[in-house]
């Protein structure tokens, strides 16, 4: 068993062809609430993939969820990350990922942390972890999904980040063209809020 990744809510490790995401009870909780908000932040995570899986998009499928230990077993996507690999080709990761984006939000689903690290490079662009996704129609949340990927791109992949997000806006618009009502709600409202926070 190897460990994948820890944080805060949950830990992943790898048996195999297989991953298990074991969401970590919280002492500071009362164990009720705790026991509540585990599993259904478990059965949401589930409901998204299967959501995602039925729009055709490259997600991990679901094998099995045990809510005795609170553990969802997904299949192992080989691959880097992109955050990895983003600086050898921009614009096929940074089109790769718009694409993406712009998929779940057509079908309804804001991804919540849409970082280089939740996007495996494969066969094709995988996009991974849900654990802060969330099924929404409101244009505001997927705006600011796409603020969090600018973030990433400008604070993470600097030397690229021009390229790499153009690439990414012109796929999300081009795979959805009533995204570009999302993006002007990024520049009109989610960024010009951020800006005047900073005066």
């Amino acid at each position: 068993m190897t460990i994948l990744a820890q944080g805060a809510e949950a830990v992943l490790t790898r048996q195999g062809n297989t991953v298990l995401k074991h969401r970590l009870s919280k002492d500071y909780r009362i164990a009720e609430i705790d026991i509540d908000l585990r599993r259904s932040r478990q059965r949401r995570e589930e409901k998204v993939i299967a959501r995602l899986a039925d729009n055709n998009i490259a997600v991990p499928t679901v094998l099995d969820s045990d809510e005795k230990t609170m553990t969802l077993t997904l299949t192992f996507i080989d691959g880097p990350k992109v955050r990895d690999v983003m600086g050898a080709k921009p614009i096929q990761y940074g089109a790769a990922i718009g694409t993406l984006l712009s998929r779940m939000h057509k079908c309804g689903v804001a991804h919540g942390d849409p970082t280089t690290s939740n996007f495996i490079a494969a066969e094709t662009t995988y996009v991974i972890d849900f654990g802060l996704s969330f099924f929404t129609l409101k244009i505001e949340d997927f705006a600011v999904d796409l603020h969090l990927l600018r973030q990433v791109l400008s604070g993470t992949h600097t030397e690229v980040y021009d390229v790499a997000w153009q690439a990414a806006l012109d796929a999300y618009v081009k795979e959805w063209p009533e995204g570009k009502k999302v993006i002007d709600w990024l520049v009109q409202q989610v960024e010009k809020r951020g800006r005047n926070k900073k005066r």
